[in-house]
């Protein structure tokens, strides 16, 4: 950062840092997400000139090369909330912001992004078949009204590369065919992997496959192959388009086909074409799917393996912690579960007070009632029913 900046921003920078580091304990947390966490709470605060000096050093960075296009993405995507925690708030938020700077690229992309995500949590993310019509409806208003917001946003930056990015992911639910939006981030930047990774995705069949002699994966197949052959992306980005292909067959072979063998064996496929602490969920997911049916010990294997790697890995820890309840492990469970509770998941949180108020179990209500406000003050509704429960038979 520039050292114009005010204090306020960097306090803010180390802010998110320190919140977050409270938050996931030993997880690693990227630059981008920082940045992003920062940028948030100088929109919740409406300091916009601050959140255009921010925004303003992001893309100067990118435009002289500072930063990569999947960098510079995952910074902005990183500044509005998952759609499960998205607050109507942030719409008034970046409107007042986008009437007070009308020519900020930041100020008009991410109040497109706010309106793409409220299209997508109101499409839901289930297969066409299974999406209702008023669904659909609600979808395709909120998602012209982004791509109006978005296009405006392109021509206020000289590499839109996110504008682009974030059209295509809205194009996943309808035709992709033409893939004009691709075409244009590809241009931008040929050497970024988000581009790729929203195209393959729409070409995913439980988006559109009708099945009519049209082999399941040719669209994803024949674009996958031609992404492969291109000289712009980098050995990583390669590795990754290869890895998502294998995903998204996964996917498909665990939910639409119903072929369990098939989907761990890809998700782990998946996960061994790119390793790395940011994708173990594609081991942990092919791990999940084992114990879902029966397979216990080559469950526990790949928990273990994901362990190997990150010791504070959430999914991997209540993965493993099922399987030792599972075998009456108590302690074993508690203590996987206790990792991941500290790591900030208020699931094995509850879970670890739901087990102290158990008869079975190590009964202590005492221990229970403390694990139980934790997870409470996180939001989890079991728990707090949990706790009502000891105050109702018990008077803790």
């Amino acid at each position: 950062m520039k050292q114009t900046i005010k204090s306020s921003v960097l306090a803010l920078l180390l802010w998110a840092a320190c919140m977050v580091h409270v938050a996931l304990a030993a997880t690693t947390v990227t630059p981008e997400a920082a940045a992003g966490m920062a940028a948030r709470k100088l929109l919740e605060a409406h300091d916009f000139a601050g959140l255009e000096r921010m925004t303003g050093q992001w893309l100067a960075d990118y435009k002289a090369g500072k930063t990569d296009g999947d960098a510079f993405y995952d910074t902005f995507n990183a500044v509005l909330p998952k759609e499960d925690l998205l607050r109507s708030r942030y719409g008034a938020d970046l409107g007042a912001w986008q009437r007070a700077y009308p020519k900020s690229y930041a100020a008009n992309y991410l109040f497109g992004d706010f309106l793409a995500r409220k299209a997508w949590e109101a499409r839901g993310t289930a297969f066409a078949a299974q999406t209702s019509a008023r669904q659909l409806d609600e979808f395709d208003q909120f998602a012209k009204q982004a791509e109006v917001m978005l296009q405006r946003s392109a021509p206020l930056f000289d590499k839109p590369y996110p504008t682009y990015c974030k059209l295509t992911t809205l194009a996943r639910s309808g035709s992709i065919a033409d893939g004009p939006y691709f075409r244009e981030a590809h241009r931008l930047d040929p050497a970024a992997f988000r581009a790729y990774s929203e195209t393959m995705r729409g070409l995913a069949p439980k988006w559109h496959f009708s099945g009519k002699g049209v082999p399941r994966f040719k669209a994803l197949d024949d674009f996958t192959g031609w992404a492969l052959s291109q000289n712009a992306p980098s050995a990583d980005a390669k590795a990754r388009i290869r890895a998502l292909a294998l995903e998204i067959k996964a996917d498909d072979a665990e939910v639409m086909v119903g072929d369990h063998a098939a989907a761990i064996s890809l998700y782990r496929q998946s996960y061994e074409a790119a390793p790395g602490q940011s994708r173990l969920w594609r081991l942990t997911q092919a791990a999940e799917i084992a114990r879902d049916n029966h397979q216990e010990g080559e469950a526990a294997a790949m928990y273990t393996e994901a362990l190997k790697v990150d010791g504070n890995d959430a999914d991997a820890r209540k993965g493993r912690g099922v399987l030792r309840e599972n075998r009456r492990d108590i302690s074993g469970a508690v203590e996987d579960y206790e990792v991941a509770g500290n790591g900030g998941d208020d699931w094995a949180l509850n879970r670890i007070g739901w087990i102290y108020m158990q008869d079975w179990g190590p009964k202590n209500y005492e221990l229970a009632v403390k694990y139980l406000k934790r997870a409470a003050d996180m939001g989890n509704e079991n728990a707090i029913d949990n706790l009502k429960l000891i105050a109702r038979l018990h008077g803790h």
